[in-house]
Formats: structure tokens, sequence, C-alpha cells
């Protein structure tokens, strides 16, 4: 039996949607940092950008999670 736990939405007094809005963002910016960096491994002379290059996603991930405990 499938049954919905909001006790976590409840805590953060987040909507369903804003909830999913702010993980699939995270989802997407880190989906996109992994296939460059798949890409680079494959093809060393792509550069991976500055958006998506470990300091740059750290500070990303950094600055959510200050964003999240808010």
């Amino acid at each position: 039996m499938f049954i919905i736990n909001t006790k976590h939405l409840s805590e953060r007094n987040v909507s369903y949607i804003s909830h999913a809005q702010f993980a699939l963002g995270v989802c997407l910016r880190l989906c996109a940092s992994s296939a460059m960096y798949l890409l680079h491994a494959t093809f060393p002379f792509i550069q991976v950008p500055d958006a998506l290059n470990l300091e740059s996603m750290s500070i990303y991930l950094f600055d959510k999670n200050i964003e999240v405990e808010d």
C-alpha cells in the first residue's frame, strides 16, 4: 500500500508544488553538470562551463542548503 507522507512538507511549511519545483531545479542543475563531465571525460577537449564546474556547483548547493534552512 502506498501512503503519501506529508510530514516533511509540513515541517518545512511548503506546498507540494514549491517543494517539487525546488527539488527538480536542483536535480536539473546536477544532471546538466553530470552530463558535461561525462562529455569532458569522453572528449577531454570539451571544457566544462564555469557555471557547471565543481566550484560553482558546490557554491550553488551550499546556497540552496542555506535557502532551505531559513
